[in-house]
C-alpha cells in the first residue's frame, strides 16, 4: 500500500469519525435544550408567581391594618380590589403546577381566609357603633394565617430550587459527554497525523532537499554558498562571482583562507550556527554558517561589512578625540590612565595645563580664531613632549579635555627622576607656550598655570589623578600666577574641606544655620546713627560662628552666594520693618550683593518683590557693590544699576580705588555712596600721598554729588583725619563691631543716651 492510499484512508477515517461525534454533539445539545427550555419556561415563570403572591399576601395584610388604624374604606376597598386579581392570577397560574401539593392548598387556605377575614373586618368597621375588639380579634386570625403560610412558601420555593438544581446537574453532565467526544476525536487525529507523519518522513525529506537547492536564492545581493563538509563548493550564488571580481581576488571565491576549519568546528558542536568575520584585502566580511539537520553540508551567508565597519572606527574616534586638535580626549584619557594604573611596578605623572582668564580672551575673539589658538598650543605641547626624550622620558601623551585645558600623562625611564623630570617639562611647557602666538595679524599672549601629581604616590585612581593635577593647577590659577605646581598635602586636605563646606553650607542653608550681624555706620557731622551694614555669619552645626573668609569663597565657586545672598536680603529687608514697627527711623541696611547674585536675571524682580513681602519703602534699603565686578558685562550691568535706582533702592560702590578705571567709570554709575576701601586708611596717619588720595576721591565724589563713607576705621585718629577731609560718614570697629540685632539696638540706645562723646570731638591731623 502507498503513503498516498494510507493518506486517503486516513483521510476517510477522519471524516467518519467527525461525522459520528457531530451527530453525537447534535443529540446532546437537543437534551440541553430540552433541560434549558424546562427551566426558563416552567421555573422562572413559577418563581416569579411565588414571589408575586407572597408578596400581595403581605400587601393584603398590610392594607386591612391600614384600615384599621385609618378606617379610610374607599382608600383602602381600592388598594385591595387591585391586591385580590393578582392574587387570583397567581393562584390561578401555581394551580397548574402544584393542584395536588399540601403545601399549595395551605396557601390557598390563607387566600381563602384573608378574603373572609376581609370582609369580615369590613363589615364590622363600616358600622356607626364600630366593635374594635372584634375588629382586633380578624386581624389576628388573618396574622395567624399569613404565619402558617410562612412554612408552606419556604418549601414550595426549596421544592423548586432542587429542582433547578437537577436541571442545572443534568446540564453539566451532557456538556461533559461532548467534552470527552472532541477529546477522543482529537487524540484520534493525532495518532493519525503521526501515522501520516511516519510514511513520508523519508519522502518529505528528499522533497524538501530538492526544493531547497531549487529554490536557493539566485537573485540575493549577498554571497550565499552551500558547502561540503570538506569544503568543497556544492552551490554557490551568482553575487559570490561578483564580489571575488569586484575585490580582484586571485581566489576563485571570497571564502575565508581556513573555511575547512570552520566547517569542522561547526560539524562537531552542538550549535547549529558559527558567526565570523574575516578580511580579505581591503574588505572585511561577516559569515554566518548554518547547519541543517539530516544534510551533511552547510549553508554559508556573507556580507561585507566594510562600511559598517569603518562608520564604526569613524565613531570610535569621535568619541575618544577632540574635534578641534584631533587630540585624545577626557574619554580616552581616562582609559589609558586605568591602564597605567594597572600596570603595578610603573609610576608616572598627571601633567595639568591651564591658561589664566582664558574666558575674557574667549569672550573678545571670535570662535574661529579661539579653535585655531587652542591647536596651535596643541602643537607646541606636542613639540616640547617630542623633545623630552633627551630628558629620559620613556612614554608621553598629551589630551585636551575641554576648553583651554590640557593633559599630559608621563612615565620616566628612571622612576627615581620623575618628579624632577616632571618639573622641568613643566619648566619648558611655561617657556614655550608663554612666546606670543600670532593668528591673522594678531598676537595672542596666554599666561600658563601647570599642576602635576603622581601616581602611585599621590592618588592610584583616574579620577583622584585628573582631579588632583587640577586642583595644584587651580591653586596657581586662583592667585593669577604663573608657574608650575606639584600636588601637596595641604592642596590635597584644602580640596577636601572645601568640599566639605560646600556640603555643609548646604545643609546649613536648609536648617537655617545662618544670621546678620550689622554694624552701625555714623554720620561725620551730626554724630548720629545713620544706617548698618548687614554682614552675614554661620553658625555651623549650631557649635559657633564660622569666619566669612572661611565660607564666602566657597559659596561663590559653587553658587551657593545666589541663595545665601537671596536669604540675606529678605532677612535684612525683615529686620528693617520690624525696627521701623518698634519707632526707629531715619536709617538704612546695607546689603552685599556678590557678583553672581547681581547677575541673575531676575534680580531686580527679586529685589522688589522683597520690599513688597515685608511692606518696605525702597528708601530703606541700601545694595553694595564692588565695582570690579560691575567691569565685567559693563552694559548690562548699567542696566541693572538703573533699574534698581529706579525702584528707590540706594546703591553703594563698595572697596572703592581697589578695582578697575574707578574714575574714569564712576560718572556712568548710578550709586548714591561710595566705601572708601579699608586698604587707603592703614597709612593715612603716617603718609601724606594716602591722604592726598583720600581728599581726592571724597572731593571728585562731592562734586558728582556722591556721598562718601570710610569702612574699617579702627582709631580715633584716623576718625579725625577723615573728618577733616570732610568724609561724610564712618564705620569700623573704632565705633563699633558687628552685633546681632538686640545688641547692636542696646548699643545704639546707650550712645544715644551718651551723646556719641567718645567719638564727637573734632581733631585736624593734617
Amino acid at each position: 500500500m502507498t503513503y498516498k492510499t494510507k493518506l486517503f484512508l486516513t483521510f476517510i477515517s477522519i471524516c467518519m469519525l467527525s461525522a459520528g461525534l457531530c451527530w453525537s454533539i447534535y443529540r446532546t445539545t437537543d437534551r440541553i435544550a430540552v433541560a434549558f427550555a424546562s427551566f426558563t419556561g416552567d421555573d422562572v415563570y413559577t418563581l416569579h408567581h411565588l414571589f408575586s403572591l407572597r408578596a400581595n399576601l403581605s400587601e393584603h395584610e398590610r392594607l386591612m391594618y391600614e384600615y384599621y388604624a385609618t378606617k379610610l374604606r374607599t382608600k383602602a376597598l381600592v388598594g385591595l380590589a387591585l391586591i385580590r386579581r393578582t392574587l387570583e392570577e397567581d393562584i390561578t397560574y401555581l394551580n397548574r403546577s402544584f393542584s395536588d401539593n399540601e403545601d399549595f392548598q395551605t396557601l390557598r387556605k390563607t387566600y381563602s381566609g384573608y378574603s373572609e377575614d376581609r370582609e369580615r373586618l369590613d363589615k364590622i368597621l363600616n358600622t356607626n357603633r364600630t366593635d374594635w375588639d372584634a375588629a382586633r380579634t380578624t386581624l389576628a386570625s388573618m396574622s395567624e394565617y399569613g404565619q402558617e403560610a410562612i412554612p408552606a412558601f419556604d418549601r414550595i420555593f426549596q421544592m423548586v430550587n432542587n429542582r433547578s438544581l437537577q436541571t442545572q446537574k443534568q446540564v453539566e453532565t451532557e456538556l461533559e459527554k461532548i467534552s470527552n467526544y472532541v477529546f477522543g476525536f482529537v487524540f484520534i487525529t493525532l495518532v493519525s497525523v503521526v501515522l501520516v507523519l511516519s510514511v513520508t518522513r523519508s519522502v518529505l525529506r528528499i522533497d524538501a532537499e530538492r526544493r531547497r537547492l531549487a529554490f536557493f536564492p539566485e537573485h540575493s545581493p549577498y554571497p550565499t554558498f552551500s558547502l561540503g563538509y570538506d569544503g568543497e563548493i556544492i552551490y554557490a550564488n551568482p553575487s559570490s562571482y561578483r564580489y571575488a571580481e569586484k575585490i580582484d581576488t586571485d581566489q576563485p571565491t571570497i571564502l575565508p583562507q581556513d573555511i575547512k576549519r570552520h566547517i569542522q568546528t561547526l560539524v562537531s558542536s552542538t550549535e547549529r550556527s558559527l558567526t565570523i568575520e574575516y578580511q580579505l584585502h581591503d574588505h572585511i566580511f561577516h559569515a554566518r554558517f548554518y547547519k541543517p539537520v539530516g544534510l551533511r553540508h552547510v549553508h554559508l551567508y556573507i556580507n561585507d561589512i566594510t562600511e559598517q565597519k569603518l562608520a564604526e572606527e569613524k565613531l570610535h574616534y569621535i568619541a575618544y578625540h577632540d574635534a578641534i586638535t584631533g587630540l585624545p580626549n577626557r574619554h580616552s584619557f581616562l582609559k589609558d590612565c586605568e591602564q597605567w594604573i594597572s600596570s603595578q611596578g610603573f609610576a608616572f605623572s598627571v601633567i595639568a595645563i591651564g591658561f589664566l582668564k582664558f574666558e575674557i580672551l574667549a569672550r573678545n575673539s571670535g570662535q574661529v580664531m579661539i579653535d585655531n589658538l587652542l591647536g596651535m598650543v596643541a602643537n607646541r605641547i606636542n613639540g616640547v613632549l617630542e623633545k623630552a626624550a633627551d630628558l629620559h622620558v620613556q612614554t608621553s601623551r598629551l589630551y585636551r579635555l575641554d576648553g583651554a585645558k590640557y593633559v599630559i600623562l608621563l612615565r620616566s625611564k628612571n622612576e627615581n627622576e620623575l618628579r624632577a623630570i616632571t618639573q622641568r617639562i613643566s619648566e619648558n611647557l611655561l617657556s614655550e607656550v608663554s612666546r606670543p602666538l600670532n593668528i591673522k595679524r594678531r598676537e595672542f599672549y596666554l599666561h600658563t598655570a601647570i599642576g602635576a601629581i603622581f601616581c602611585p604616590d599621590d592618588a592610584i585612581t583616574a579620577d583622584e589623578l585628573l582631579s588632583g593635577a587640577y586642583a595644584a593647577q587651580g591653586c596657581l590659577a586662583e592667585e593669577y600666577r604663573q608657574g608650575y605646581q606639584p600636588i601637596t598635602p595641604e592642596i590635597i586636605n584644602a580640596e577636601k574641606v572645601w568640599l566639605d563646606t560646600e556640603a555643609a553650607l548646604r545643609r546649613g542653608l536648609e536648617k537655617q544655620e545662618f544670621l546678620l550681624h550689622y554694624q552701625p555706620k555714623l554720620h561725620a557731622v551730626t554724630n548720629q546713627i545713620i544706617g548698618f551694614e548687614a554682614l552675614v555669619r554661620w553658625n555651623r552645626n549650631l557649635t559657633g560662628l564660622v569666619p566669612p573668609g572661611d565660607f564666602i569663597p566657597v559659596a561663590e565657586k559653587s553658587g551657593l552666594i545666589v541663595s545665601l545672598g537671596a536669604w540675606v536680603l529678605d532677612e535684612a529687608c525683615r529686620q528693617i520693618s520690624a525696627w521701623l514697627n518698634t519707632g526707629y527711623a531715619n536709617f538704612t541696611i546695607a546689603v552685599n550683593v556678590s557678583k553672581l547674585q547681581f547677575e541673575q536675571p531676575g534680580f531686580i524682580s527679586q529685589v522688589e518683590k522683597t520690599l513688597v513681602k515685608h511692606k518696605l519703602e525702597a528708601r530703606y534699603l541700601e545694595l553694595e557693590i564692588t565695582e570690579s565686578m560691575l567691569m565685567d558685562n559693563l552694559e548690562t550691568n548699567l542696566v541693572t544699576l538703573a533699574g534698581l535706582r529706579s525702584l528707590g533702592v540706594e546703591l553703594a560702590l563698595d572697596d572703592f580705588g581697589t578695582g578697575y578705571s574707578s574714575l574714569q567709570y564712576l560718572r556712568q554709575f548710578p550709586v548714591t555712596r561710595i566705601k572708601i576701601d579699608r586698604s587707603f586708611l592703614n597709612n593715612l596717619t603716617t603718609d601724606s600721598r594716602a591722604c592726598s588720595i583720600v581728599r581726592g576721591i571724597i572731593n571728585l565724589s562731592h562734586n558728582l554729588d556722591i556721598q562718601v563713607i570710610a569702612e574699617g576705621i579702627e582709631t580715633e585718629e584716623q576718625l579725625n583725619i577723615l573728618r577733616e577731609l570732610g568724609c561724610d560718614e564712618f564705620q569700623g570697629y573704632f565705633i563699633c563691631r558687628p552685633q546681632a540685632p538686640a545688641a547692636v539696638i542696646t548699643w545704639w540706645q546707650e550712645r544715644r543716651k551718651e551723646g556719641l562723646k567718645l567719638i564727637s570731638r573734632s581733631v585736624s591731623r593734617i
